[in-house]
């Protein structure tokens, strides 16, 4: 079980592998926003994450740009 979650919506998604999980991730933002356009609401979207789960992605961002030569 993969979980995909977008740090400016809150809005999280799974699947049985990361490419499930992010087509499913996809899908529900596309629904949230769908539905927040059809209240009136769209600047009421951005929810953005806590900034622990800023912490963890700005870390690995870090890491996955020093990869060994």
């Amino acid at each position: 079980m993969v979980v995909a979650r977008c740090l400016d919506l809150s809005i999280a998604s799974h699947g049985e592998n990361e490419a499930e999980a992010l087509a499913s991730l996809g899908d529900s933002i596309k629904d949230y926003v769908e539905y927040a356009l059809k209240q009136g609401s769209l600047d009421n979207v951005i929810d953005p994450a806590e900034d622990e789960f800023w912490d963890i992605y700005k870390k690995k961002e870090i890491r996955a740009s020093f990869r060994p030569v």
